[in-house]
């Protein structure tokens, strides 16, 4: 059960900072535009 519950937290965690970085991408686009400060 122990396994289990770690490898479910993991997951979470994991998803947590997917959702994270996501949201610090999106910050950036809005600040900058879609092609960054080099328009790459």
């Amino acid at each position: 059960m122990n396994e289990l519950n770690r490898m479910f937290f993991i997951e979470s965690m994991n998803f947590e900072i997917e959702k994270n970085i996501k949201f610090e991408e999106m910050k950036l686009k809005a600040i900058f535009g879609e092609g960054g400060k080099n328009g790459e």
